[in-house]
């Protein structure tokens, strides 16, 4: 989809899910509004949800090969 974004991210185990979303959000929409204010004229820049998974027993590079294999363009369903 091309609204939205796909992250892998280490961080140690003190922080958690939550807390880390909630301060990539924080930081990139301060940054974001600063250097494009236009994107603020619509409301927020981020979605309220967010969604978190563990890679278990994928390996890095299985999780990064997904995510690049999201950068192909897909054909959009229009109704």
């Amino acid at each position: 989809m091309p609204d939205h974004i796909h992250l892998i991210v280490s961080a140690p185990p003190s922080i958690s899910p939550s807390e880390l979303v909630r301060h990539l959000k924080g930081y990139t929409a301060r940054r974001l509004g600063e250097e494009y204010p236009w994107l603020r004229k619509g409301g927020h820049i981020w979605a309220r949800g967010y969604w978190v998974s563990t890679l278990g027993d994928v390996s890095i590079g299985e999780a990064l090969n997904y995510v690049l294999s999201q950068k192909k363009p897909k054909a959009l369903n229009r109704r």
